[in-house]
């Protein structure tokens, strides 16, 4: 199946003092940590920004457009990402996750075809529409949300054929759900700092 991943870069973060996806984990970028993971399960890289194209402009596979709504949110970056997208399989997931595993987002996407979006969903019902598949069926009613100036991802979910992949469901991939972890603070980078230390990447 043909995929296409959409990278959401307008990380920004007053706690970090700049965008989340330039951090350094391990000596590496975490943009570059996402791009590496997505390159061997996509055959194109969109990398959705609000309009900071300068920060990301040396990223090295990716192609880069601009979320040119004037209400910027989540959802509008997904759109305009499935915008550009020729794939029916989408995976979905931000600049600042530095641990993505390419077998659990792979997983989703085979189980895909059944469903518009595959999203994880934690025991406390916590969803994760920021590490999801999409395909390309979700526009319309991502769309009339966008419209009617509903921005909330989740609400768009209510109204979407959507497997709510349980902790179960990628537990095998994942044990320790380091794939979720993003980085929002210091605590988070040094975090993932000890984990790219003993992984050693």
């Amino acid at each position: 199946m043909d995929v296409t991943g959409i990278i959401l870069a307008d990380g920004k973060n007053p706690n970090l003092g700049g965008n989340k996806g330039t951090e350094l984990i391990g000596g590496v970028p975490v943009i570059e940590r996402v791009v590496k993971a997505l390159t061997p399960i996509t055959s194109r890289i969109l990398l959705v920004t609000g309009g900071d194209t300068i920060t990301f402009s040396t990223v090295k596979g990716v192609e880069v457009i601009n979320d040119n709504h004037s209400i910027k949110r989540p959802l509008t970056g997904i759109y305009t990402g499935l915008c550009c997208s020729r794939s029916k399989a989408n995976i979905v997931v931000t600049c600042d996750m530095p641990f993505l595993n390419p077998a659990l987002l792979e997983h989703m996407v085979k189980i895909l075809p059944s469903f518009e979006a595959i999203v994880p969903r934690w025991p406390n019902m916590q969803k994760e529409p920021l590490h999801a598949v999409y395909s390309l069926a979700c526009l319309p009613t991502m769309k009339k949300h966008i419209e009617t100036n509903r921005y909330s991802i989740i609400h768009v979910l209510k109204e979407m054929h959507v497997l709510h992949l349980n902790k179960r469901g990628f537990a095998e991939f994942d044990p320790d759900f380091y794939s979720f972890l993003n980085i929002n603070d210091q605590a988070d980078i040094d975090l993932a700092n000890k984990i790219a230390a003993e992984r050693k990447w």
